[in-house]
């Protein structure tokens, strides 16, 4: 796992492509984050210096509405945020108060409110989920039943990646595990309630990042080894029901 492996932590290095821009593009260097705002013809890269953890950067995500948040994770479990990242050198805020120390291997930020995010934790042992609603000001414990206790102790999966689909209006959560995709409808702090998907396609496998798309409810899971998976009909899972075998 990443935070045990020190080529995987110098050797990835997350990208983000602006969700509102095609020429701005963000890519973590090291501890630094990079800005390209030609990426679509001859890109020329400048640093922000301001994005930095402290340690190497290990996520990043911009938002889509309001604009140009980005949102950085690092190793150790810091988690900053700079509002208007596409110009200049804007100052960051720490965000980490509250989340454990750990491997922050993903930050998922809602297309439609920026203050909404989730932050994945890769490592075993402590809490691997965490939501805010005030844009980092606060964090919840969203875990749920993927901790085998309310510490993160025991056998819980290793988390490596979220997002959520809005079809028709209905909230959907996805989260890759290394034992296989997991997801919900209601987020409900420490009391949230997972369900595995595609337990007889998608099975246990390790699967390391999902992304879905809100305009035709389209969900796809990368895993290790096992090729990928996707669905345009991703339903909630309190009846019963999960993502179609293929």
């Amino acid at each position: 796992r990443p935070p045990n492996d020190t080529l995987s932590s110098t050797a990835i290095n997350p990208f983000v492509l602006d969700l509102n821009s095609n020429d701005v593009m963000y890519f973590a260097a090291g501890d630094t984050v990079l800005r390209s705002t030609n990426v679509s013809t001859a890109a020329t890269w400048q640093a922000i210096t301001n994005a930095t953890t402290g340690s190497f950067i290990t996520a990043i995500s911009i938002s889509n509405n309001p604009a140009n948040r980005l949102y950085i994770g690092g190793g150790l479990g810091e988690v900053i945020k700079l509002d208007g990242a596409n110009t200049g050198n804007p100052p960051a805020v720490d965000v980490s108060t509250g989340l454990p120390q750990g491997y922050v291997s993903c930050i998922y930020v809602d297309p439609a409110n920026a203050d909404n995010v989730i932050v994945v934790l890769s490592n075993y042992n402590i809490i691997s989920l965490w939501r805010s609603t005030s844009g980092g000001g606060n964090w919840t414990n969203i875990s749920g039943n993927l901790e085998e206790n309310p510490d993160g102790s025991g056998n819980g999966p290793s988390c490596r990646w979220a997002t959520s689909v809005n079809a028709n209006g209905t909230m959907k959560y996805f989260v890759a595990t290394s034992t296989g995709l997991y997801s919900t409808s209601t987020l409900n702090g420490n009391a949230t309630v997972w369900v595995q998907e595609g337990p007889n396609s998608i099975g246990n496998v390790v699967c390391t990042m999902v992304k879905g798309r809100d305009s035709d409810d389209f969900v796809a899971v990368a895993t290790h080894g096992a090729g990928v998976y996707s669905s345009s009909n991703a339903t909630p899972v309190e009846d019963g029901s999960t993502l179609p075998e293929s």
